[in-house]
């Protein structure tokens, strides 16, 4: 072996605990981008296999009716591959022991044959039977959210009739992986469920025996989708088509690639984080270390070893930290992967989600670590082999002594000796405190961003269903209906009051831009359904033009006094143009409003409503629930305090599995920072610490010296590291926003707080450490003059 070698490996193990260290930090990178790109590839890989096997389809329409003969129309347009029509209807069902009303879509199967298109797998139980006709495939979601087994019943309103259906079987669907109704933003297992029928009997219930109201369909490879859409929008329209949409837009396909997104962008973006705090650390580190060991370099070419030979050796002593950063952050990463892994499968119905790790995703992440640890620590490899010999050998020349800020306002005498000391230190390697006061402020700031989504996640709740969205209650009716039916809903048992909305299906477009979204319109007098500004103050409608959401304005690249065009997907639909009139901020989903009146005149209709936002007295909502489940004109019902508790019951376990993880990384951060600052110190000021002892100093002053000054850059670094958090978050905000959700920038004084005691916490530990070797410290081998 080499002597470099064995020095390399003598210098490793002498300086392990704070190698270590920065280990941790290459590592916690290295963990986070292992754990959300082994659990991207993880649903990417589920998805793709569950979307060939089961033939997901490709394009959805639908219609309020079509006769069968028109698919062979549709079957013509060029590019059209396999064609299926269905009956597609959503229900009020009545579950035993479920108090509140739920919803139920029901869609048709073949009388003899599987579907050739969105083909299900049958979890438990069998196929409906034929003449069955109160048979159902029941989803899979409803089943175990309700615990409900094979021959239960429940009730449902099937055009205006109610009936008793039974459970067949348990099924999966490739069109329901993410279980929520259109225009929901969190699933509600409870409250909707999936039930699939057979043609005939569904057809029967309908009164649709010979025709359909939907109809889907893949296409052949390098079609031109947007072209066959339109075709088919044409052949449709006639009979009432919604417009056709591709599987990009259709809602369980949609959430799931906005998931995948947020995914990928937290595993490649957030590493970078990381990354850069790690290069800063070995920066610092080597850089500390060649000019602590410039006699020894000095010593190593007087005896004939190259530059290259000496710069080979430290960016070994480098790669070598990095191995373990990438080892140890490989083990964690694939860990906490696979728990990230089983945490979609709460939301996420696959019929397997086997946890993946592509070894190109292992592979990269090392070959990223080598490089950012090497080129962290070129300049201080290139300064230790560009040293001279005779240069290097020679003693340091000491410090040029002038003035200090104690003695220039002649505060000298009335600050004690110890304390003299530090500032004067401080005031001698001003750029060195300056680096030491960023490395900790940005722990502090990585903290932060670790768990300021907790403060994030309140402040959205309490803007959705406290600012905007305060009604108790929304009904929406199976069709539209005059402003009369707002006097019915008024007149339910233990409603205080009820406000109109009329909801239109539209697709706005702005040059080759596009969106489909519900266009809602709200009285100009509502105070249960609101729209609030930044501040949460209510926000007025116009007497004509669009009020969009932030998130779909910038979608289609738009602003204020632009011009919007609006196909209308219902009624008639007509082709529009309005003016956008204002942008407001929200947080989830895409949206856009209008004056009910204005609505209802760009529809060419009378007072018309879709449904109603109503408050309701709580010691009344039993009965209300009980009208609500037999009223055959209600096609849903959303209860506010139970979206809610959906909404934070989703995002709990998420958001909790982040904090903990980022919070656990920020808080290694921390403590790896203040004890590699700790630690390259106390190696520099060894041989100072020991002329003091011998001059009487206690261990007790010498660690006032060598803590007093880490503790008084710590206390710099904290207000610092409070506003790079708020800087970093706003980057995170974002990089991870997508038009699913979008994370409000809001950090509470606690959250800051915490950053603040960890950070704390952690310097604490690290001096706890540094007494240790202060006391063991040998005074002879210190001492010793070099040879």
């Amino acid at each position: 072996m080499r002597a470099l070698d064995v020095k390399l490996l003598r210098d490793l193990r002498r300086l392990w605990p704070q190698l270590l260290a920065i280990a941790a930090v290459i590592a916690a990178g290295v963990a986070v981008c292992i754990t959300m790109l082994s659990a991207l590839a993880s649903l990417r890989r589920s998805r793709d296999d569950y979307y060939t096997s089961s033939r997901f389809a490709d394009v959805f329409a639908s219609v309020r009716r079509a006769p069968e003969s028109t698919i062979t129309r549709v079957r013509e347009i060029p590019g059209i591959d396999v064609v299926e029509s269905r009956i597609v209807a959503d229900v009020t069902i009545d579950v035993p022991g479920f108090e509140q009303p739920a919803i139920g879509r029901l869609i048709s199967i073949p009388d003899e044959v599987p579907p050739r298109l969105n083909q299900l797998l049958i979890r438990r139980g069998s196929y409906p039977a034929a003449g069955g006709g109160d048979q159902v495939l029941a989803s899979e979601a409803f089943v175990i959210a309700h615990r409900l087994r094979k021959g239960d019943t429940f009730g449902a309103i099937i055009n205006g009739r109610w009936k008793r259906l039974t459970i067949a079987g348990v099924a999966l669907s490739p069109e329901y992986v993410y279980s929520i109704r259109g225009g929901d933003l969190f699933p509600d297992d409870k409250r909707f469920g999936v039930f699939w029928m057979r043609r005939r009997d569904l057809a029967a219930a309908f009164d649709l025996d010979g025709a359909f109201n939907d109809v889907v369909f893949t296409l052949g490879r390098d079609v031109n989708v947007p072209g066959v859409i339109e075709s088919v929008d044409q052949i449709l329209a006639r009979y009432g088509g919604l417009g056709a949409y591709s599987r990009k837009d259709q809602t369980s396909a949609w959430y799931l690639e906005n998931e995948l997104a947020q995914l990928a962008n937290m595993g490649t973006v957030t590493p970078f984080i990381f990354a850069a705090v790690a290069a800063f650390l070995l920066h610092i580190v080597i850089s500390r270390l060649v000019s602590a060991e410039r006699e020894q370099i000095g010593v190593l070419k007087a005896f004939g070893y190259t530059n290259t030979a000496v710069a080979v050796h430290y960016a070994m002593f480098v790669l070598a930290i990095a191995v373990v950063g990438v080892v140890m952050g490989v083990a964690v990463g694939a860990w906490a992967g696979r728990q990230w892994t089983r945490l979609y499968a709460l939301f996420f119905r696959f019929p397997r989600l086997t946890f993946t790790l592509p070894i190109t995703i292992v592979v990269i992440a090392g070959i990223a670590a080598a490089v950012l640890a090497t080129v962290s620590s070129l300049g201080a490899v290139q300064r230790a082999a560009a040293v001279p010999p005779a240069e290097a050998m020679r003693p340091a020349s000491p410090a040029t002594y002038r003035e200090g800020v104690l003695e220039r306002f002649r505060l000298q005498q009335s600050v004690p000796l110890t304390a003299r000391m530090v500032v004067r230190n401080l005031e001698r390697r001003p750029v060195r405190a300056l680096l030491s006061v960023l490395a900790i402020a940005l722990a502090v700031a990585i903290v932060i961003v670790g768990i300021f989504t907790v403060d994030a996640v309140h402040y959205l709740t309490d803007v959705q269903f406290n600012a905007a969205h305060r009604q108790d209650v929304t009904v929406a009716f199976k069709e539209i209906r005059s402003r009369r039916a707002l006097h019915e809903l008024a007149h339910l048992p233990g409603v205080l009051r009820a406000e109109p909305v009329r909801i239109v299906p539209v697709r706005l477009r702005n040059a080759n831009l596009s969106r489909r979204i519900a266009l809602v319109g709200l009285s100009s007098t509502a105070t249960l359904a609101r729209i609030v500004d930044a501040r949460l103050r209510p926000v007025s409608l116009p007497h004509d033009g669009i009020v969009l959401n932030d998130a779909l304005a910038s979608a289609l690249g738009l602003h204020r006094g632009d011009a919007v065009t609006l196909d209308v997907l219902e009624g008639a639909r007509p082709t529009l143009t309005g003016v956008v009139s204002d942008t407001v901020t929200e947080y989830l989903g895409l949206s856009a409003y209008m004056d009910i009146d204005a609505v209802n005149r760009l529809m060419r209709e009378g007072p018309m409503i879709s449904g109603g936002y109503i408050q309701v007295d709580t010691s009344a909502s039993k009965s209300l629930y009980r009208e609500l489940k037999t009223t055959p004109g209600v096609a849903n019902v959303t209860l506010s305090n139970v979206a809610r508790r959906s909404f934070e019951d989703t995002l709990a376990s998420v958001i909790n599995t982040v904090t903990g993880m980022f919070g656990l990384f920020g808080a290694a951060i921390a403590f790896a920072v203040i004890y590699n600052n700790n630690r390259i110190a106390f190696a520099e000021r060894a041989r100072e610490l020991c002329s003091l002892h011998v001059l009487g100093f206690s261990h007790a002053e010498m660690a006032q010296i060598l803590l007093g000054e880490m503790a008084v850059l710590t206390l710099m670094a904290l207000p610092l590291g409070v506003a790079a958090g708020r800087a970093l978050a706003g980057l995170v905000i974002a990089l991870f926003s997508t038009e699913l959700a979008r994370i409000p920038l809001v950090i509470a004084p606690a959250t800051n707080g915490t950053a603040l005691a960890i950070t704390v916490v952690s310097a604490l530990l690290s001096g706890v450490a540094m007494w240790r070797h202060l006391v063991r410290l040998d005074l002879v081998s210190v001492l010793k003059a070099p040879e």
